[in-house]
């Protein structure tokens, strides 16, 4: 396999939808733009500086985001985790924004099983980027070179 794969994941919600991907070994596609990527205790951190709605950066402590040297905390992406999560204050500001960006435009719903961005188990400071926020994107790593990288695209683009 090698130390390279990438995935493109255009839907969770259509099973039907014929373009997700999953490449292993050197036929990966390593493009878009690149983070750090470290793997401890079995989990792949990466470095996250900030979080933007509608074009503007939150006021949210870049520190939430990293680990820290006693292993707690930090930002990992997880394929199999299905939301994101993210540390209390992260999330608060981020659930305080998009109620005020929304007030008045859209009646809040009540859906079980539907969230996309939950606040961390209680106790909790990791981050965790979930699959929900990962489609649309080709999501590849490469392991040799202790990088993630990120790019917006239509899976579908990514046929041969």
């Amino acid at each position: 396999m090698g130390s390279k794969l990438s995935y493109c994941i255009g839907s969770i919600r259509d099973p039907n939808y014929p373009h997700n991907k999953l490449v292993l070994g050197d036929g990966a596609k390593i493009e878009g733009t690149s983070t750090p990527l470290e793997v401890y205790n079995e989990l792949y951190y990466l470095t996250l500086e900030s979080i933007s709605l509608a074009e503007r950066r939150l006021e949210i402590d870049p520190e939430i985001f990293k680990r820290t040297e006693s292993g707690s905390g930090g930002t990992v992406i997880d394929s199999e985790t299905i939301v994101t999560f993210l540390a209390t204050s992260a999330h608060v500001v981020l659930r305080d924004k998009v109620q005020k960006l929304l007030d008045g435009r859209l009646e809040k719903v009540e859906k079980p099983g539907v969230p996309s961005v939950q606040v961390s188990p209680e106790g909790s400071d990791l981050n965790v980027v979930g699959i929900m926020a990962q489609q649309h994107y080709n999501v590849a790593y490469d392991l040799a070179a202790s990088q993630v990288y990120f790019q917006s695209i239509d899976c579908q683009l990514l046929d041969d």
